[in-house]
């Protein structure tokens, strides 16, 4: 071997030492989890990602499909492995693409990962409106069994009589009535529709309308001074 090959091959030899060694990247996994107006993210890392626990994380979102991210808060560390956070104000029934993007100080294998996802809020809950066959009016004067608009019952009464697919509708004023029973249930479909009068306003007030009066029990209030006197 001649000394020019030599020197070629030393060289390339000792070029390679200080070549820059990959960094192989962690895989994280990003959980989602959605409510009507917010959505829980969730992330996991393995346990020799950030052995000295000083990553971070930025959080973006925006409408699935449109690109327009914007920052969320950042994700908490719950865990050596677990990141948990929030997303607020996001509307109903609409999907969302979610991305957690991780930067480590120390440049190990979480610096710079990126994990994404895509989640549908729940979808508003919708109530048919029952059409009741019949109703019961009902006052807090009222009395008797007729509950009529022109005669009307009391509410207790009421609520007594109402079967499945009926309703109790309030007479304007102040309703005072506790310990209300329902004696009777719906059924799918056809509820109890209690509701006030068109027009009219119902109250329904928890109070005691009952006038209490002081009365003196004798016998007079001193500083207490380690015995009642």
């Amino acid at each position: 071997m001649n000394t020019r090959l030599a020197c070629f091959l030393l060289t390339a030899l000792l070029g390679l030492q200080w070549l820059p060694m990959p960094v192989a990247h962690a895989a994280a996994t990003l959980d989602l989890y959605g409510t009507f107006h917010a959505m829980g993210v969730g992330v996991t890392i393995d346990a020799g990602d950030d052995p000295d626990l000083d990553a971070t994380t930025t959080v973006e979102y925006c409408t699935s499909g449109s690109g327009a991210y914007r920052e969320g808060f950042p994700l908490s560390r719950i865990s050596d492995t677990r990141f948990a956070g929030s997303l607020f104000w996001l509307e109903p029934g609409t999907g969302y693409d979610v991305r957690v993007t991780f930067d480590d100080p120390d440049g190990g294998p979480l610096d710079g990962v990126t994990v994404e996802g895509i989640l549908t809020t729940r979808a508003e809950i919708t109530v048919p409106k029952p059409t009741p066959t019949s109703a019961y009016y009902v006052s807090p004067s009222g009395s008797g069994t007729t509950c009529s608009y022109a005669e009307p019952c009391s509410l207790s009464e009421g609520l007594s009589q109402a079967q499945a697919g009926k309703q109790v509708i309030l007479r304007g004023g102040v309703y005072y009535e506790g310990e209300l029973d329902l004696p009777h249930s719906g059924a799918a479909g056809a509820p109890i529709v209690v509701r006030g009068n068109s027009g009219e306003t119902a109250v329904l007030d928890g109070g005691d309308p009952a006038t209490f009066t002081w009365m003196a029990q004798g016998g007079r209030c001193v500083p207490y001074l380690g015995q009642y006197a």
